[in-house]
């Protein structure tokens, strides 16, 4: 079964959630879980060894940016179906994506550690 992992970031300035695998309504409990107990650090939501999403988990991403305070950078594969997912609906422009883990973490001003 895919995996979700959720752990502190280096120097523990920064929450991860690296989640595995088709991330749809099946995984909904799991998914719900993990954004609903981040503490209150920058999160980063790595999704590179993802393999593509439903309308329900690009729902959660959007509702975990809104309640969370802190910053929240998504790390996506650079090609795909979960790449091609995120430009047909366009979550760039809604949140901030990126497809690199570097640039994810000068996003959350944790880059370099």
């Amino acid at each position: 079964m895919p995996e979700l992992r959720t752990t502190p970031g280096l120097r523990s300035d920064y929450h991860a959630v690296r989640i595995e695998g088709f991330l749809g309504i099946e995984r909904y409990p799991e998914i719900r879980a993990a954004f609903g107990s981040l503490p209150a650090l920058p999160t980063l939501v790595d999704l590179r060894d993802g393999t593509g999403a439903d309308s329900v988990f690009l729902s959660e991403l959007l509702l975990l940016r809104r309640r969370h305070a802190e910053p929240i950078a998504v790390v996506i594969p650079p090609s795909g179906n979960l790449a091609r997912i995120f430009s047909l609906v366009g979550m760039s422009e809604k949140m901030n994506v990126f497809t690199d883990l570097d640039s994810a973490l000068r996003a959350l001003g944790v880059a370099g550690h």
